[in-house]
Parts: C-alpha cells; structure tokens; sequence
C-alpha cells in the first residue's frame, strides 16, 4: 500500500477530492482494505510528514457492502504551493 499512498497523495493534492482506499483500480470492485487500522495511520503518518507545508486531512473509515475502505479529503490551506518531500528530496505538486 505505500506506493500506492504516496501517488494517491500527489494526485489528490492536485485535484483536491477525496482519495478512496479500498477500491479496485481499472475495474472498480470494492475489494477493502486489508489492515485498516494499519493503513489508516500510515496514510495519516505519510500525509503529516511527506506534505510541506502542513494540511489537514480529514480521515474516515467506512464500511460498504462489509468491506472497510478508507476515505481521505483533504481542505485546501491558504499556504501553497505544495511539496512531497521524502528522502531528502522536496517535489513541487
């Protein structure tokens, strides 16, 4: 799931809409997500240190169909432009 996060995050940001984990790319298929209390706070964990400056996410954990997906919007702040950073380096999104 990190990959995964991490794109997820830098496309979001872009576009600024909710980010759902748990659904099937190209098909759709709501599949879950596996260890969502896990993923759940490695997203939170990634976002609070990989985005610069700081956002605020708004995260939930939703249940559809007996599958828990995790849901994550972001509110744009008023200090951008945006950068991904990791491992030393710092990205403009």
């Amino acid at each position: 799931m990190s990959k995964n996060v991490e794109n997820c995050l830098k496309n979001f940001l872009k576009t600024m809409r909710t980010e759902i984990f748990g659904i099937e790319d190209g098909t759709k298929k709501i599949v879950g997500v596996k260890y969502v209390r896990k993923s759940y706070e490695e997203v939170s964990n990634r976002i609070k240190t990989r985005i610069n400056p700081s956002i605020i996410p708004v995260i939930d954990i939703v249940n559809v169909d007996g599958k828990q997906l995790i849901a994550v919007k972001v509110i744009p702040g008023n200090h951008t432009p945006y950068y991904y950073v990791n491992k030393g380096t710092r990205k403009l999104i």
